[in-house]
């Protein structure tokens, strides 16, 4: 997701967002974990959405 498009959501959607995401790394580990995964990248790229959306929420505040 563009910094753009998350920078034009309110703080609630952010909130929402940010537990989606973190639930979606959730699984995405335990497939890697049970070998189901093959694109251990998707977790990098996880992991840096969760930090954009983390930055904007303690800016917006």
């Amino acid at each position: 997701m563009d910094f753009i498009d998350l920078k034009n959501k309110s703080i609630a959607e952010l909130k929402e967002l940010v537990a989606h995401e973190r639930g979606a790394l959730h699984d995405a580990k335990a497939k890697v974990a049970s070998q189901q995964l093959k694109q251990v990248h998707k977790i990098k790229q996880l992991r840096q959405t969760i930090a954009r959306i983390m930055t904007l929420l303690s800016v917006k505040k």
